[in-house]
């Protein structure tokens, strides 16, 4: 006999809160030989972006909420670090270079 699991007892899905933390911890860790060094946290963040357009399956998380999150999130940093707008196309690819 199997025994399943009711609601009650199942893990959560994964959910937009989840993906908003997850998205503010871009850039606070990486081992000291690699990314740490290489991207800034905004520079993950913008790839971040990028990868979000082309992703497909979301399952429960909301990419409307989540994109525009991490769009603010990136303003945000840019409007510290005295840089403002939201870069083009063109941009975006220089910057991935």
């Amino acid at each position: 006999m199997t025994q399943t699991l009711d609601n009650e007892k199942r893990p959560p899905a994964y959910s937009s809160q989840d993906e908003i933390r997850f998205i503010e911890g871009l850039g606070t860790w990486a081992p000291k030989h690699r990314a740490a060094t290489e991207y800034t946290p905004e520079d993950i963040l913008r790839r971040y972006l990028k990868a979000a357009e082309r992703r497909v399956s979301w399952g429960t998380v909301d990419p409307l909420l989540i994109i525009s999150f991490a769009r603010k999130r990136l303003e945000e940093m840019r409007a510290r670090s005295g840089i403002r707008g939201w870069p083009s196309t063109n941009q975006l690819a220089e910057g991935a270079q």
